[in-house]
Order: structure tokens, then C-alpha cells, then sequence
């Protein structure tokens, strides 16, 4: 077990195969006898029955014709023996089959005494309670089940000698019919001679077969009942679902099932010793589960109609003809990489009902309730791991949900266009036609399944192929996670993993007796030996579980199966050697289900019920902490509801699609654009600008650099560009209190349900002008600081404006304030002070200099959707653009105040020039407290920045 503290990454250990029976070498022992067998007849036959004297010869053609005969049985097919393979292949060719989807109208069958005593005798054996009760009526069935044999024979017997007599009949007609077709051949062909036609044996005899085959009607052959029986079996009846009720699947064969929809986490970030409790958590999971738990996880086809739709809804609103075309090739843009590209992962958990703890008197309500009882332990412990479960908000949704969910895995590629909403009318519409009642798969079934190749399954014209990892295909030592690169492979590929509990005292007895029986045999062995070593290591795996088992862990059989999806058959080949070339990579190993297609396809479902024959072949032993080490809720994947399109993710061509604004998922809405010079740092924040925007949520960027690149989105976006530097008309007064504190004091009122303290609003803007102050001036001394505040006081005071609020309202116009000063106000009051002479002769830039934009009245309004403020003016003068910059995020800063309600992004670029190496530290304090301002007001912030660590402060 790993240990928290430890900041190693912990190493779990999954131990060989030791209760399966014996075998030498990793080879079970049937391989061997059936080898010999094959290897021993022909040889005894090659030696006593060929004529010859000479001894080498005969054990030559002995090695020629037994030897690979004998490895060929030793070896088997596909991890089968050859019986075992030969009885598989015959059941295939028996059960192969295309089933549709049917609506016939359904006709009362009349059943006999034997199928309804049968079924009695099956619901008391379900309702069974001691084991005496249980003996005895199975006891009745086999009888019935006899019975009933004796009446198919019987039945069978009656019918041939049916089809005999009709065919008798048959024969005779076709006699006749002959007759008379040879006879009018043989009038075809004197007239053909008399009018002088040559006619050779072959066209006489073609003349006679042509009158045949006009003249004469072949006998129909009769149909092999049983597969029949088979082909007439319709693609809902083949699903193994009676129905979904109460947040539960139920089974044709009555069990109960539950299936939890699982958020990953992106376990590759995650530390040593969170990787290791993450497992550990895991593990505990595990032991609190029931019996049985089926993993699986679905990789599809991105589904983005959800964002296309806000899109439509969102373009329906606005105006501008340049910035519809945009969002219409965004919304291409969208359907485009969804289609091609895009992959999204579902990570469900299926929970079992265990039936060894029913009783007689267990109703299915008690069934239910404590599946809902275990799922809620799984969600409790999956929260410890760092997953969320997904809630429903009713019964109906989730069950809704759940058949979505079910209809898209049976239907991945959607190659017939038919969305579940469509699937659901089309069903009531042939309900009615058959005149039958509508049942659960009737609205998830696909419309055709051909189970024809032993390879793989064709369902609607979509492949499906299936791997599965061999019981001798694991590795003896894993990390934590170890399925995450096959699980995160791309689209087209899902994985199954399925735990069923061992009783522990079971197998802690046949470890010993494993643990002694080694003991034994290795007495005898050379050290040297392959013979010791394999006993060595069985041996150390039956000491593994024994110990495993007295530290609390429990004890599993783990079966995992991996599902291959394509479009055409070259291509299912293709991906299904990509795949087992990926697992040897990982030093694992998997082989095809060939033969064993349709226990795999109805394996895979999310119906907790591995397939026999491919649990045979390919379960492992593991322990509690080797089971969890399988932890699959991992994925890369960023694609959250109503998120911007950023691109797709090339590890597992997944979407990212983050929404920033999701604040139960992201504690805030802040982005960092980090990389080199020259790596599209501004071109991935021109994209999310403009798609952010499409989705009808303000942008507003701040460019102090390469402002000229927003000019062409600006107009395709129909959006704005204010340019401030020398010479252009835009300014923007810093001293400038602008009536946004009041709306959003209503607004947050309103929203928390309790009145604001009030506070000076001219003492919240002279904190801000000193911090710019001190940008621009970073000696500013102390002395200088506080004569500066005074006459900020001062000059504010010349307009009327005081710490108490109610002074801000103009007195002729009530509704707006007052006029603001400037910094050539605060200029002019500073001449009468000496000691601000220094202070004043700095300002002076900003008042008659080249950045006298800022002592003027504002004249720009940020009202537009997509804002561009242009700083490139002052791209070269280092000293003034922190000073550009502080202002726009000031200006930008009121503007987030106006709506909490309202969600903006802001863009800055090269913030660094504020938080940066050399930048004063009040200016990176003063960032620092508009993010928080702009997490409370709905905002989110993304900011760019070179990559390296000099440039942070």
C-alpha cells in the first residue's frame, strides 16, 4: 500500500493467476494434455502402421507431422485451447445472425402446462429462502426441463415426418412437370431440325434445361427451426433491458442495476502523494462497493448542438452584418471540429445489487433503496478521490439521462442522423402501426445488428471490435492510473473494467494450500530451473494475497475489455493494431475477441455482467490496492457548458471548450496566456476574445503593445478601437469618479438581500490616484505623499465634492455628478506649494506633455460588446506605459462595477509591465485587488505574459 507520506509515486502489485486450476509453465494444464493426445495418436500410428525398417526415418516424419501438430494444441487460438476453441466456434456458427429493429403487432402464444409450471417454479426459486427449499425446486425444474425436451423431441419428430410426407408429395409433381418439359423440348427441337437448323448435343441438352427451369418448380428448402428462431429475434428483444424505472436499470433477468455519471480529474497533474491517496481513496471505495462493479468509460463524438444553439440565439439579437458572418463561421467552425476532431469521454460507475442478500420477503423497493444507499457511499468516497458525481435536479432527468446515454452508446456515430428525440417519436409512430405497448429498448435499440463476422460486430453500418487483456497480459508491478493512456487514446476507443469480489476466506485457505503445494514441488528442482522459477513466483503471488488479505484488503477478480470503434472495416483493423501496439508500449497485452463478439457486445453495455467465456480468458487476481490502481476517472479534457472554443487537445483530440465563468468548477474566472516570443501568445487571445464575444458576453482588451492587430478583428466584430497616446482625440480624465458606485450598490442590495455600509466613494478614488502616483513617480517619498493627498482633497473640494457622498450629485442635475477635475487642476493647485515642485515638474507630461489625453475629460464610453484600448503609443517610452496601462484598468475597473449580473472578460496584455521585475510593488498590489474586484462583480481577467520566471515580482 502506498504511504501518504511518501513522495515517491507508490507501486502496486498485481499477483499471477494461482486459482485457475494447474499449469506449467503459464500454460493451463488442459493445453498440455491435449497436446500429447494430438502429438502421441498420430505418432503411434506413424510408427506402427508406415512400412518402414529405418528408425529415422520414422522419427523424422514423426517431428514433421506430430511436433507442430503438438504446439499447435499446446499453444491453442487465442488463448483457448483447441476444444475449448472448437465448441466456441461452433456456437458462433450456430448464433450468428442480423437482427432489425421489428414492430410487429404481437399475438397471444398459448402456452402449455410445462412453460407456465417452469415459470412458476423460476419466481419461487427467486423467493427461495433456506437452501433445502432452494435444492427442491430446482430439482422440479430440471424435471420439467426434461419434460419439456421430450416434448421438442416429440414435436420435432411430428414436424419431419410433416416435411417428409409434403416433399414426398413435392417429388412426385416435380416428376411430372418434368415429363411434360422434356416433352415440349423435345418438340422444340424436331421443329428447329425440320427447319433445317444444326443442333449439337450441347445445345440440345441446354434447350432441354432451359424448358426445365421455365416449365419445372424446384422444391423450397425446409428452414432449420432453430436458426429461424435466431434471424426472427428483433434488435430490442437482443438488448438484455426490461425496463428503467426509479433512478434503476432492471434487467430481463431481474437484477438490479445503477449507474453514477463521473466528472474526471486530470490525475496527470497531480503531485506524488495526491496521486497516491487519490489511489488509496480509491481503494477504499472499492471495499465499501457491492459484489459487483463495472467501470466503463465512452469515448464519442463531441456534442456541441448545445453551443451551436446559444450561439443561433445569441445572433438572432444582434445587428451587424459582419459580426453574423463571424458567428455563422464560428458555428461552422464548431460543427467542423466536432465532426473531425472533436472527442468527449463519459466516465460511468455500475453499481449490482447483491442477490445473495436477498430474502424471500425482499421486495424490489428494498432492492432499490439500497442501491441508493451504496451509491450514495460511492459518491462520498469518489468527492475524497477528487471527482464529482453528477446530480439531477429530478427522477425524470436523470432517468432521461440515462437513456440518452444508452441510445448513444449503441448509437456512436449517429450515421443515421436520428437524435434520441427523433428515436422516441419514431418509435410511438411504429408502437402504433404494430398496435403493441412500447417498452425501454425500444427507444435505445439500433436499427440493425450483424453478428455475421467472427471479428467484429457491424451495428447501423457503424464497426465495433473488442479487445480484452488476457490473464497473463497484465504487468506484475503497476503505477497508479495505469489505464490512463489507452482510456485517453482518442475517439472511437471505450474501456470496460469489471471488479467481482472473492470470499476472502476462500481465498486465503487456497493460498496456503498454494503456499505449501510450491513448497513441495520446489524441494525437488534446481534453482536454475524454469520448472523453479515459475513455482517461485506462484509461490510469492499466493504469499502476496495471503498477506494482502490479512492487512483488511479484500480480494478480486478484475476483467477488462477494451471496445474498438470505426467506420469501415480497414479502418476498425487499423485502429485495432494501434491499440494492442499501444498496450505492448505499456509493456501489457490484449487480444481480439474473435468468435466471442456477442458476449462481448452485450458485455460492454452498462449492465455490470462480464461475458463468461471472455471472463474465462482473461481475468486477473488483484487485491484491493491492485484493483484501485486501475483508477480510470482521469482525463484531460476541458470542455464545460457554455464554454468559448480554444482548440482541440492533441493528446486525446478533445475539445477545449473551458466556461471561466463556472464557479463550481473554477474558484475564479482569471486566465494566464504564458509562452516564448513568437508563440501565438496574442493570436490565442485574439480567438478567445472573438469567440467570447459570439457567446454574447462583453470583451474589453487592453493592448499597450501591437494594438494595430485588434483593428481587423474590431471591424469584423463590429466592435470599437480607442486609441490613446499623442495626437488622438480619445482621452480619459484619471481624476474622473464616475456613477457606478451607486448601481452597484442597488445591485448588490438586491443580491444579497441586506444594505452595504456606506462608504466614501471619493476615499475609495484617491486611494487608487495614489497608487498611480506611485507609479509614476516611484521615489515618491513620504513627506511628498501626504502633502500629494492633501491637495487631491483640495482640488476635489474646488468642484464641491466631500467624503460625504450626497456632495457628488450635481445641484441642477440631480441625476448625474457633479463636473470632475483634471490633473491640470490638481497642476495648478500644486504651484503654490514649493515643496511639490519636483512632484508638479513630473506631472507636467501628463498635463501640456505627450500624454495629456489623461488631464482632459473622458470622451470614450466602453458600452460596445467588444472593446479594443489601444496603448501602442507608449510602446517605447517604458517609464509612461505602466502609467497607460493603470489608467485603462482603472477606466475598465468602473465599467465592471456598472452589473454585477453581467459577465465581462478582460484582456491585458504584457501585464508583466505592472507585475513584473522592476515594477513598483503598489502597482502589482493594485492588480491584485481589481482581480478580486473583478471575481465579485462577474468578471474574468486573462492576462499575457512572456515565459520565465525573471519577470515576476
Amino acid at each position: 500500500m502506498a504511504n501518504p507520506q511518501d513522495e515517491r509515486y507508490a507501486v502496486y502489485e498485481i499477483p499471477i493467476n494461482i486459482f485457475d486450476g494447474p499449469s506449467a509453465f503459464g500454460l493451463p494444464a488442459r493445453n498440455w494434455i491435449e497436446a500429447a493426445i494430438l502429438a502421441l495418436i498420430p505418432a503411434l500410428l506413424i510408427w506402427n502402421l508406415i512400412p518402414v525398417q529405418d528408425i529415422g526415418i520414422k522419427l523424422i516424419l514423426i517431428i514433421v507431422f506430430c511436433l507442430p501438430v503438438g504446439i499447435l494444441a499446446l499453444v491453442g487460438y487465442n488463448g483457448e485451447s483447441l476444444s475449448q476453441f472448437f465448441k466456441t466456434y461452433m456456437n458462433f456458427r450456430r448464433s450468428r445472425r442480423v437482427m432489425e429493429y421489428q414492430f410487429e403487432k404481437q399475438e397471444d402464444v398459448p402456452q402449455d402446462e410445462l412453460d407456465k409450471r417452469l415459470q412458476e417454479l423460476e419466481r419461487k426459486l427467486k423467493d427461495a429462502g433456506s437452501k433445502e427449499e432452494k435444492k427442491g425446486i430446482q430439482n422440479e425444474i430440471k424435471e420439467v426441463k426434461a419434460a419439456q425436451k421430450e416434448r421438442d423431441k416429440k414435436e420435432k419428430a411430428e414436424t419431419k415426418e410433416e416435411n417428409a410426407e409434403v416433399r414426398k408429395r413435392l417429388e412426385e409433381k416435380q416428376k411430372v412437370e418434368t415429363a411434360h418439359a422434356d416433352e415440349l423440348a423435345k418438340e422444340e427441337i424436331e421443329r428447329r431440325i425440320a427447319a433445317g437448323e444444326k443442333l449439337s448435343r450441347k445445345a440440345r441438352k441446354g434447350i432441354q434445361q432451359d424448358f426445365r427451369k421455365r416449365y419445372v418448380r424446384s422444391i423450397p428448402k425446409v428452414p432449420d427451426a432453430r436458426y429461424d428462431a435466431k434471424k426472427q429475434v428483433s434488435t430490442q428483444e437482443f438488448i438484455p433491458i426490461d425496463r428503467i424505472e426509479d433512478r434503476c436499470i432492471i434487467t430481463k433477468g431481474g437484477r438490479y442495476l445503477k449507474i453514477l455519471f463521473v466528472a474526471p480529474i486530470n490525475y496527470q497533474m497531480l503531485s506524488a502523494e495526491q496521486q497516491n491517496q487519490t489511489i488509496e481513496n480509491f481503494g477504499i471505495l472499492l471495499r465499501s462497493c457491492p459484489v459487483n462493479i463495472q467501470i466503463k468509460t465512452m469515448a464519442k463524438t463531441a456534442d456541441v448542438q448545445g453551443f451551436i444553439d446559444r450561439v443561433e440565439r445569441q445572433m438572432e439579437l444582434e445587428t451587424d452584418e459582419n459580426l453574423i458572418a463571424m458567428m455563422k463561421d464560428y458555428i461552422n467552425t464548431l460543427s467542423t471540429n466536432a465532426t473531425k476532431n472533436g472527442v468527449t469521454r463519459q466516465f460511468l460507475m455500475v453499481l449490482e445489487f447483491d442477490e445473495s442478500t436477498a430474502t424471500r420477503n425482499t421486495t424490489d423497493k428494498q432492492r432499490k433503496f439500497e442501491l441508493e444507499n451504496a451509491a450514495k457511499r460511492v459518491k462520498q468516497q469518489l468527492k475524497r478521490c477528487g471527482n464529482v458525481v453528477y446530480e439531477f435536479t429530478s427522477e425524470q432527468s436523470e432517468v432521461d439521462y440515462i437513456y440518452d446515454c444508452l441510445f448513444s452508446l449503441l448509437d456512436r456515430f449517429n450515421v443515421a442522423g436520428m437524435s434520441f428525440e427523433d428515436k422516441v417519436r419514431y418509435a410511438y409512430d411504429q408502437a402504433a402501426e404494430g398496435d403493441r405497448r412500447l417498452t425501454a429498448t425500444d427507444f435505445i435499440a439500433p436499427l440493425k445488428i450483424d453478428m455475421t463476422s467472427p471479428k467484429y460486430v457491424v451495428v447501423d453500418g457503424v464497426y465495433y471490435g473488442y479487445l480484452y487483456i488476457p490473464s497473463n497480459g497484465y504487468r506484475s508491478y503497476v503505477g497508479g492510473s495505469w489505464l490512463f493512456n489507452i482510456i485517453n487514446a482518442g475517439g472511437g476507443i471505450d474501456v470496460d473494467v469489471f471488479f467481482n469480489r472473492g470470499d476472502r476466506d476462500k481465498i486465503r485457505l487456497a493460498s496456503r494450500r498454494q503456499i505449501n503445494l510450491s513448497s513441495g514441488m520446489m524441494q525437488g528442482q534446481s534453482t536454475n530451473s524454469d520448472t523453479y522459477d515459475w513455482l517461485l513466483r506462484k509461490s510469492h503471488s499466493a504469499d502476496a494475497i495471503k498477506s494482502g488479505l490479512s492487512e483488511g484488503q479484500d480480494f478480486f477478480y478484475v476483467t477488462t475489455i477494451i471496445t474498438v470503434i470505426a467506420m469501415s472495416e480497414e479502418g476498425l483493423f487499423a485502429r485495432m493494431r494501434e491499440v494492442s501496439q499501444m498496450m505492448e508500449d505499456m509493456d501489457l497485452r490484449c487480444l481480439p475477441a474473435n468468435y466471442h463478439q456477442e458476449d462481448a457486445f452485450l458485455g460492454v453495455l452498462p449492465l455490470c455482467s462480464v461475458p463468461p467465456a471472455i471472463f474465462r480468458l482473461g481475468h486477473r487476481n488483484m487485491l484491493t490496492m491492485g484493483a484501485a490502481s486501475t483508477y480510470p476517472y482521469a482525463s484531460y479534457e476541458l470542455m464545460d457548458e457554455n464554454g468559448i472554443l480554444m482548440g482541440v487537445n492533441l493528446s486525446n483530440g478533445s475539445l477545449v471548450m473551458p466556461n471561466v465563468f463556472d464557479s463550481s468548477r473554477y474558484k475564479a474566472p482569471h486566465t494566464f496566456i504564458v509562452g516564448s516570443s513568437g508563440s501565438g501568445k496574442t493570436y490565442n487571445m485574439l480567438i478567445q476574445a472573438m469567440h467570447t464575444r459570439m457567446s454574447g458576453i462583453q470583451v474589453i482588451i487592453i493592448a499597450p503593445l501591437k494594438g494595430k492587430e485588434f483593428r481587423r478583428s474590431c471591424k469584423a466584430m463590429g466592435g470599437q478601437l480607442i486609441r490613446i497616446g499623442p495626437g488622438s482625440p480619445s482621452c480619459i480624465n484619471v481624476m474622473e469618479i464616475r456613477k457606478t458606485s451607486e448601481r452597484a450598490a442597488l445591485v448588490a442590495k438586491y443580491l444579497d438581500g441586506e444594505e452595504e455600509e456606506e462608504e466614501s466613494i471619493l476615499s475609495e478614488k484617491i486611494a487608487s490616484l495614489e497608487m498611480l502616483f506611485e507609479i509614476m513617480i516611484p521615489d515618491l517619498s513620504n513627506e511628498e505623499e501626504q502633502l500629494l493627498n492633501g491637495h487631491i482633497i483640495k482640488t476635489y473640494r474646488k468642484y464641491g465634492i466631500t467624503d460625504d457622498n450626497r456632495s457628488l450629485a450635481d445641484p441642477e442635475d440631480p441625476e448625474n455628478y457633479r463636473p470632475m477635475p483634471t490633473l491640470r487642476d490638481l497642476y495648478d493647485e500644486l504651484a503654490g506649494d514649493a515643496r511639490m515642485e519636483r512632484v508638479r515638474n513630473i506631472l507636467s507630461k501628463y498635463v501640456t506633455g505627450s500624454a495629456s489625453n489623461f488631464s482632459k475629460p473622458t470622451n470614450v464610453s466602453l458600452d460596445n460588446m467588444y472593446t479594443v484600448l489601444d496603448l501602442g503609443a507608449f510602446e517605447h517610452n517604458t517609464k509612461m506605459l505602466p502609467v497607460a496601462i493603470y489608467i485603462a484598468l482603472d477606466l475598465v475597473n468602473d465599467k465592471v462595477k456598472e452589473d454585477r449580473t453581467v459577465n465581462k472578460r478582460i484582456f491585458i496584455d504584457e501585464i508583466w509591465k505592472l507585475v513584473g521585475k522592476g515594477a513598483p510593488p503598489m502597482a502589482a498590489q493594485a492588480v491584485l485587488e481589481m482581480y478580486k474586484t473583478y471575481r465579485g462583480y462577474g468578471a474574468g481577467d486573462s492576462e499575457l505574459k512572456p515565459a520565465g520566471n525573471d519577470n515576476v515580482n
